[in-house]
């Protein structure tokens, strides 16, 4: 049977708290003494320490008080805040309609993530022959994630283990890179990874902090309208999303489309290295989710996951600029054969 205490007893044991430990109290009183007197607080408010300040005390606290005008605080505040988006370049949610005019009927977007350059197993002459294919045939690119390895400060020591460039020589290769797709006005936008984003985490800044691209940069999500003459596209780009089942690799993407974007027309995914791709109706109308590949084809961390190595794989996707329609082209040479026109609509 339950012990009943009175107030009285209450404050005997608090004034015994003061001055034996718990250990002491519990051959005393039995090991539970300390829930007891948990229970015992919430009973009786004599046994909380008495907090409140006295009328005196606040007067000493306003002779020491720095004066401030604490409005004028929050409103610097908001001015930074506003300073800081600014600079940042930072695009989550924005607008491509600079192409609004696109003369010929489809408008070519590849989809593409998962580059890890530095890394050992990055398939380097595939990279290679992709990139020139993209110049080449100016395709627009849309990259949604990890261009780069960039093991920096990491507290795992085995991914240096698997670099082949410095994080510096990663760096100056990607911009060096960016330039030349931006001179052949080949680069759409780009969605920032999580190994895109390591220098973030360990300086607070990224190589994208100081270069204006001219294109928008975001952090692993962006919401994208691609606009033409009467035609627009919605399109939500994640690298890294929310949701995982073993049964269904687009089981995020399809989480995405019914919580959050159920109006998008396209949704791509990236990080998990494993293509797939879902062409469905729903919401009254037809819609894509795809999971983009990589080019780092072998690692620790694929051999972990999975069975086999990764799959190099970077949809093609053509959007309607007279009516809404889009094709998706999933090779090169069917590209090829669509744009000479052997390929019929």
């Amino acid at each position: 049977m339950k012990k009943k205490w009175t107030l009285e007893e209450a404050l005997k044991l608090k004034e015994e708290k003061k001055y034996k430990s718990w250990q002491e109290l519990e051959q005393i009183y039995g090991k539970n003494i300390r829930r007891t007197y948990r229970r015992l607080k919430k009973r009786y408010p004599e046994l909380n320490d008495n907090n409140v300040v006295d009328d005196s005390e606040i007067e000493e606290l306003k002779v020491g008080l720095r004066k401030a005008d604490w409005r004028k605080i929050l409103s610097q505040g908001q001015m930074n805040a506003e300073l800081n988006k600014e600079i940042s370049g930072i695009k989550n949610e924005f607008v491509i309609d600079k192409y609004k005019d696109y003369p010929y009927p489809y408008f070519p977007v590849m989809f593409t993530a998962d580059w890890h350059i530095g890394n050992t197993w990055a398939d380097y002459e595939a990279f290679l022959q992709f990139m020139e294919f993209i110049i080449t045939n100016q395709i627009k690119l849309s990259v949604v994630g990890d261009m780069i390895d960039n093991f920096i400060l990491d507290n795992l020591k085995f991914p240096m283990l698997n670099t082949s460039l410095t994080p510096r020589q990663q760096k100056i290769a990607l911009l060096n890179l960016l330039d030349e797709l931006l001179r052949n006005d080949c680069l759409l936008n780009l969605c920032l990874g999580n190994h895109d984003l390591r220098s973030e985490r360990a300086i607070g800044e990224t190589i994208f902090s100081f270069f204006d691209l001219k294109v928008p940069v975001s952090h692993n999500r962006a919401v994208m309208e691609l606009k033409f003459n009467g035609v627009s596209y919605k399109i939500l780009e994640v690298h890294k999303a929310l949701g995982f089942s073993i049964y269904n690799k687009l089981h995020a993407g399809q989480r995405e489309l019914r919580w959050h974007h159920p109006d998008a027309d396209v949704i791509v995914l990236a990080h998990k290295h494993t293509p797939a791709i879902l062409h469905d109706y729903n919401f009254r109308k037809w819609q894509w989710i795809v999971m983009v590949g990589t080019f780092q084809k072998h690692s620790e961390y694929i051999y972990d996951y999975w069975d086999k190595a990764a799959t190099i794989y970077n949809p093609i996707f053509l959007f309607g600029t007279k009516e809404k329609k889009i094709k998706l082209v999933e090779y090169f040479e069917d590209f090829k054969k669509f744009m000479k026109g052997e390929e019929s609509e």
